[in-house]
């Protein structure tokens, strides 16, 4: 539990001290992490899994083109 703690508090330190087109680049590792995911899902037949999956990257992708 301390050990998850620590990671979020490094990843909002990342975010927070990000400049502009690093924060675009963290929303498109994220979008093309959760891509992989998906097609994991996918190929596990995991269909509910696979379309969360799908829609936070389009989630992520949508609020980039805004």
């Amino acid at each position: 539990m301390i050990y998850g703690k620590k990671v979020s508090q490094y990843q909002k330190t990342n975010v927070e001290t990000a400049s502009g087109v690093e924060l675009v680049v963290m929303c498109y590792e994220h979008a093309v992490r959760f891509l992989k995911e998906a097609k994991d899902h996918y190929d596990k037949r995991n269909y509910p899994e696979k379309a969360k999956a799908l829609q936070k990257a389009l989630d992520i992708i949508n609020e980039l083109k805004c």
